[in-house]
């Protein structure tokens, strides 16, 4: 009778051990770094263009610190109404860095102020090295090969053109910072295909070199698009998603053994 309790006691706290605690995946999208099919980090130059790069699914999770897949890739394109090259580029607000492309947008050069506040909340102050994400104006000049230009400069037309964002897997959008908005419109569209919806999310004019951040409202989405009405650039898209629930090893582990002893014992007694 004991051993019934006993065992009856075990499976109980084991099964309750097994017992998946929902947790969320958060990441950023920052293209300074992205992790190949391998998790591999990779470094993103000043003037590479930025189309799958972000593909893999594996992100570096800031919540556990950790590269994990969280079985969300992304796909960049570009329509870029005053060009024949719709090319989206990783431009360096901190210096230049030798071997890397040039630029002479003074505009996009850190630091940035903010819109709102001024000084008191600076991007970038130190001027480090420091990505954001441009269309590219001279793709057409012959400053840009099939991976990189060697020399950036957003387009500075009006419109801009549209950054297009297409993820393989719903995702939470939180947030994403723009910089140098000086046109209107500027603004988000986020689409939610699953749910048949979409979401429009107006970013106002921030002025020259001034940065913000616009607030995302934890929109489930499977793509975006982003409407440049001029000049400007945008980095630092916040996402996340509800992780995969899996069993921690050692739980399982343990129950197998109670459950082995449970079995040998009832068998001393037979």
């Amino acid at each position: 009778m004991m051993l019934k309790k006993i065992s009856k006691s075990f499976l109980a706290s084991a099964i309750l051990g097994l017992s998946f605690q929902a947790s969320a995946w958060e990441w950023t999208m920052d293209f300074d770094k992205y992790y190949d099919n391998s998790g591999n980090e990779q470094y993103i130059k000043s003037g590479q263009i930025i189309d799958d790069e972000y593909s893999s699914g594996y992100v570096f999770d800031e919540v556990s610190g950790q590269v994990v897949n969280v079985g969300v890739g992304a796909t960049i394109t570009v329509e870029n109404p005053n060009s024949d090259d719709d090319i989206a580029v990783a431009f360096n607000t901190g210096a230049d860095i030798a071997g890397e492309a040039t630029s002479h947008d003074s505009d996009l050069k850190a630091a940035f102020n903010h819109y709102q506040t001024g000084s008191a909340n600076q991007y970038n102050a130190s001027g480090e090295r420091d990505n954001i994400l441009i269309i590219q104006e001279d793709g057409s000049t012959g400053t840009c090969g099939s991976e990189y230009c060697t020399d950036v400069d957003d387009e500075g037309s009006q419109p801009g053109g549209q950054v297009f964002i297409a993820f393989n897997s719903l995702v939470t959008l939180e947030s994403i910072n723009f910089f140098d908005i000086e046109e209107k419109p500027t603004f988000i569209t986020a689409y939610n295909d699953d749910a048949n919806t979409s979401k429009v999310f107006t970013v106002p004019e921030m002025g020259n070199n001034n940065w913000g951040a616009i607030d995302l409202t934890q929109y489930a989405a499977n793509r975006i698009a982003i409407y440049l009405g001029g000049s400007g650039a945008f980095s630092d898209l916040k996402l996340s998603k509800i992780a995969t629930q899996v069993s921690e090893p050692h739980t399982i582990l343990v129950l197998i053994m109670g459950l082995g002893l449970i079995a040998y014992r009832r068998k001393s007694l037979i």
